[in-house]
């Protein structure tokens, strides 16, 4: 079995779930949302998600939902109809969590995690982030995507079609917005649906323990 990844429609408001396999109901729920230029997040992603989702066992017990957005905010044109982003560290942080959006809509669950991944620790062995470092990730994330055996050409099209990009934007907006309390920085994590300081500190620091702890089925 492998891991699940969920999405969030802008439009309907209603949980869409992508699996590989259906899973359990004894699965842990944890939600990651984060800024792709966000050094604290890269750090996350690099050191404490990217170890447990290489554990054996790891994927059988989770369902991961990764939400490239954190304080990122959007106007809309009432006239064109046009979006407009701004992103807490630059134009360029938008065009990566532009990426990742369009990258969570269309590659299955289990290879955009794995993206994710490759892209965070590409940008940040390269010191791609903070307002004054975060450079334009697409080349990393065309390379990350050949080497993953992902569609590059489907994620860079979505990303190039407003249109597309829009769709993938405003679903990981909804999915901000919905949470319960408030994201008030990034790494944001929730564990099943449940949000708090001990919360946050045990699954950033160490998310197979956080989740193993949280997981009360039979050992997988």
């Amino acid at each position: 079995m492998a891991a699940v990844v969920t999405v969030y429609s802008a439009w309907m408001l209603m949980v869409f779930v992508t699996s590989i396999d259906s899973g359990g109901a004894d699965r842990v729920s944890l939600n990651v949302n984060f800024e792709a230029c966000c050094p604290d997040s890269q750090y996350y992603v690099i050191n404490s998600l990217a170890p447990a989702w290489k554990t054996n066992g790891f994927q059988d017990i989770v369902n991961i939902t990764l939400v490239s957005w954190g304080k990122e905010t959007f106007n809309k044109s009432s006239e064109t109809n046009d979006y407009c982003y701004s992103c807490q560290h630059g134009p360029n942080e938008c065009i990566g969590n532009t990426i990742e959006s369009c990258a969570a809509m269309l590659v299955d669950p289990h290879s955009y995690i794995e993206f994710v991944i490759a892209l965070e620790t590409d940008m940040w062995n390269v010191q791609c982030q903070n307002s004054t470092n975060c450079c334009d990730p697409t080349s990393m994330a065309q390379s990350a995507a050949e080497k993953l055996g992902i569609a590059w050409t489907d994620i860079k099209g979505c990303v190039d079609d407003a249109s597309q990009a829009n769709k993938a934007e405003m679903i990981s907006y909804s999915a901000t917005a919905a949470l319960q309390p408030t994201l008030n920085y990034v790494p944001w994590m929730t564990l099943n649906g449940a949000h708090s300081d001990e919360i946050q500190e045990s699954c950033e620091q160490d998310t197979l323990q956080c989740v193993c702890n949280a997981y009360q089925g039979d050992s997988p």
